[in-house]
């Protein structure tokens, strides 16, 4: 997953969080963000990451 900040200019990253044993499906689920977590569901799998500025 990747944080990109919008430009007309340029690609801007400003975060990225590699998903540990990711399937080979496809992912329907869409990421949300709650409370200062985002939650990333792939299939039988629930992530949950602090994205709270620190």
């Amino acid at each position: 997953m990747i944080l990109v900040e919008p430009s007309k200019h340029e690609y801007i990253e400003r975060g990225r969080i590699d998903q540990p044993d990711r399937s080979s499906a496809p992912v329907w689920a869409h990421p949300i963000i709650a409370n200062g977590r985002l939650y990333v569901r792939d299939q039988d799998v629930l992530l949950c990451y602090d994205v709270t500025a620190k």
